[in-house]
């Protein structure tokens, strides 16, 4: 009987490991169920963004055809920039000529207006 005694106890110290990896193993279980159901919860938030950000793309393309026609535009407007600015140029170094002959014309006007100032006042 000792022989079997022995192989009970071992069977039962085998069982209790057998328990304790059960329990170790519905602990593993329940902490990998919490985390699928979060990620059940954010799967699901992902799908709704991915439907509206469908959505804001399919928006986008339809603009972006008249916008792909301004752009046209625009550059053709542009094509006359160039000509436009040689010519303000050219004003400009007109302007900045001038600014001298002004400077002399107004300093001739105020010495003609104190003369006539002296003439008037005799």
């Amino acid at each position: 009987m000792t022989g079997n005694s022995a192989g009970i106890k071992q069977n039962r110290a085998a069982i209790e490991k057998n328990k304790e990896a059960v329990e170790e193993n519905r602990t593993i279980i329940e902490k990998n169920s919490a985390a699928i159901r979060k990620n059940r919860v954010v799967i699901e938030k992902n799908s709704i963004d991915i439907k509206k950000n469908g959505k804001s793309i399919g928006e986008l393309l339809k603009l972006h055809f008249p916008l792909e026609k301004r752009v046209v535009d625009v550059e053709e407007r542009v094509v006359l920039f160039p000509e436009f600015f040689n010519k303000v140029d050219i004003l400009v170094a007109e302007i900045i000529e001038r600014r001298p002959e002004k400077a002399l014309m107004l300093a001739r006007i105020d010495d003609h207006e104190k003369r006539i100032t002296t003439l008037e006042s005799k």
